[in-house]
């Protein structure tokens, strides 16, 4: 929900605006919104083909008032039986609504009991007239909801407690896959060939990714609400199920592995730095491959190691593991000096 700051238009009407200014990551928002004291929750979109294909491949149900010009604009994201049928068989309330999509906007709800106008293009205020229009709008529309009988008022909506729940879960996900990822990070273990488990745990994640997805589509079919689950599901799904499917089994094959270490003493033969983001340096040393394969293989390490390390001279003496899923990782290494 975008709070927004209170003022109170030229007309004497309380309002809300929320601004939050583009960044370098962050597209910034705006909204406007007024008090409207009913405690439903709908959203109303402008139809693009998102919603289309979604619609289309059977992952979301869509709403039909009848009014094509309507429908053909407006996608409906929600599912009270009563709101739907007053869009049905109110034209005023249609026509508020393309009133408000024509004044630039782009999304239009019923947010915590605040009727919320999102405009299409970010800006840190509203001109005098279209701020006028638009609580015009709003206000009309806030006047003709109460005619209708609203049954979505008392009664809870099994299917939007589902998208929620859906939503939450997703982004629960995300967030521990994030977790898990930083968490290996910071080990230090390495993996020796790090790109053989990404290819594994791919298709695990690839497996994780068409039953959520199956799943989707069997509870939301019928829904409006299964739009955003699924828009959600590709935005923060997609990444959460690969990073979690990678740290499982990068742990599974870590932390299940009891085989005594191998040892090998290898050259340094070459290093270098790179630079991170915010112009961190990391430090790396490669060391003659004990496989026999003449590529090398980078160790990660300290300021402290790298200049001491001299290619062709200092020797670097690992200890690796087999792992339990069978790929092989690096338990930790040592300077050895000649």
């Amino acid at each position: 929900m975008l709070k927004g700051k209170l003022y109170t238009s030229n007309g004497g009407m309380q309002y809300y605006w929320y601004y939050s200014p583009p960044g370098r990551n962050n597209p910034g928002a705006c909204a406007l919104s007024i008090d409207a004291g009913l405690p439903y929750e709908f959203r109303l979109d402008h139809e693009g083909k998102g919603h289309k294909l979604a619609e289309w491949l059977g992952f979301t149900g869509k709403f039909e008032t009848g009014d094509e010009d309507f429908d053909a604009k407006v996608y409906i994201d929600c599912d009270d039986p009563a709101f739907c049928e007053s869009l049905r068989n109110m034209a005023a309330l249609r026509r508020v609504v393309l009133r408000l999509f024509e004044k630039g906007i782009k999304s239009f709800a019923m947010e915590a009991g605040r009727l919320v106008a999102v405009p299409a293009i970010v800006q840190p205020s509203l001109s005098e007239n279209d701020l006028a229009d638009l609580l015009a709008a709003l206000s009309e529309f806030k006047r003709l909801l109460p005619m209708t009988a609203m049954t979505g008022q008392t009664s809870v909506n099994p299917t939007r407690l589902y998208a929620k729940t859906f939503r939450y879960v997703i982004y629960g996900v995300f967030a521990l896959g994030v977790a898990a990822t930083i968490f290996d990070m910071v080990q230090r273990w390495q993996m020796v060939q790090p790109f053989a488990l990404l290819k594994e745990s791919l298709a695990y994640a690839l497996g994780a990714i068409a039953a959520s997805l199956l799943v989707i589509k069997i509870v939301f079919h019928r829904s409006s609400y299964g739009y955003d689950v699924l828009r959600t599901f590709l935005g923060w799904g997609l990444l959460g199920a690969m990073a979690c499917s990678y740290a499982a089994l990068y742990n599974i094959n870590i932390r299940y592995d009891d085989t005594t270490p191998q040892i090998f003493t290898q050259p340094v033969i070459d290093k270098y730095t790179s630079t991170g983001r915010h112009g961190s340096v990391h430090y790396h040393i490669r060391i003659q491959d004990w496989h026999g394969t003449g590529n090398g293989f980078v160790i990660s390490t300290n300021s402290g190691i790298y200049y001491r390390a001299i290619p062709g001279i200092t020797l670097i003496r690992i200890r690796t593991h087999p792992g339990y899923l069978g790929f092989e990782w690096m338990e930790g290494y040592e300077v050895l000096n000649r």
